[in-house]
């Protein structure tokens, strides 16, 4: 717990039910909010983080060869720099799976955010906050080699016309035994519509593994 006890604690509930061939969850929290925002009435413009209520649901439909996803999530007491209330945000996911080839899983999710009374400060705002965004990611895996080498490569895009921005990566994961892996890869950032722009950080990178 930090200084403020209780009061600045981090809780959540959650369950799930499983069915014959779906599964729905059920889950509530009180968080405090990963991405911080400059509170203009404090001291010397201090950064924080919004207490936040999460509230959601999650279901899976398996039907054949494909998962059919779908996700719920409402935010309540978001804050961003520049704006004096609270805000409310409205998530939606849908995507689907496919595992109809021998070895190889296709996948693509399109996820949603809204933000509830969007007004001028919020619009106005050092945070770039969007009161509509969208973001699509397509997946692609390969196992081979009885399921010790694996390709994988994941695109993702912003915007509803897939053009501010996202990443392209590309990996190769091979088991050596049943505790030394090897992986290595390449990531091409696209840059966004608002900051941080990312397009000057794309990388290669090589890891070697023990898991013990």
């Amino acid at each position: 717990l930090s200084d403020d006890g209780l009061s600045d604690a981090e809780y959540a509930l959650s369950a799930m039910g499983r069915f014959s061939g779906w599964d729905l969850s059920l889950y509530a929290g009180r968080l405090n909010y990963d991405t911080p925002y400059k509170d203009a009435a404090g001291a010397n413009n201090v950064m924080r983080n919004a207490r936040v209520s999460h509230l959601g649901a999650a279901i899976n439909i398996a039907e054949g060869s494909w998962l059919w996803k779908g996700e719920t999530a409402l935010f309540s007491g978001l804050r961003y720099t520049g704006t004096s209330r609270d805000y409310r945000r409205f998530d939606l996911l849908l995507g689907g799976e496919y595992r109809g080839i021998n070895d190889v899983t296709l996948s693509v999710e399109v996820v949603r955010r809204g933000i509830d009374s969007y007004d001028t400060p919020l619009a106005l705002s050092t945070d770039n906050i969007e009161q509509i965004s969208t973001e699509s990611a397509l997946a692609y895996q390969h196992d081979l080699l009885n399921n010790t080498f694996h390709l994988k490569g994941v695109l993702t895009r912003k915007g509803l016309n897939l053009n501010s921005g996202g990443a392209t990566r590309l990996s190769i994961d091979y088991d050596l035994d049943d505790h030394w892996s090897v992986s290595g890869g390449v990531i091409d950032y696209q840059n966004s519509q608002y900051p941080p722009y990312w397009g000057d950080n794309d990388r290669l990178y090589l890891e070697l593994r023990n898991d013990f």
